[in-house]
């Protein structure tokens, strides 16, 4: 199954640095990123025909929309069957992990940065 695979970040470095350990893990040779939640839907919304499942890296805190705000519109999205979400974020804050269990799109919750590691369990939960 092909997924399309989203990093959605505010960080430059941090997004150079995710598309380089997903193309290492064989995730995905061309990731596809955005600087804030707006673009992503926007995206999402205007392509969701053309992929088959697709997966966000998704930080919290971004301007414009932040990983709360895209995950509530998603949630009510028509094509939300098509999407996985894991928060890739730099919160330590227990309450953001324990808020990110009342999104059933939601498959895990990382640190930054992403780890050959974290995309290898990433790869196996979802048969990527």
């Amino acid at each position: 199954m092909t997924h399309t695979i989203l990093i959605v970040d505010d960080d430059d470095i941090v997004v150079f640095i995710h598309k380089m350990i997903i193309r290492e893990c064989n995730i995905s040779i061309d990731p596809i990123s955005f600087d804030n939640g707006s673009k992503a839907f926007d995206y999402l919304n205007n392509n969701h025909r053309e992929f088959e499942k697709c997966l966000i890296l998704l930080d919290i805190q971004m301007p414009v929309m932040n990983g709360w705000q895209l995950l509530d519109i998603l949630e009510e999205a028509p094509f939300r069957e098509k999407l996985a979400v894991v928060l890739v974020t730099s919160s330590i804050d227990s309450l953001d992990r324990k808020k990110s269990e009342d999104y059933p799109l939601v498959c895990g919750f990382i640190s930054k940065p992403l780890t050959m590691e974290n995309c290898s369990e990433i790869k196996s939960s979802l048969e990527i």
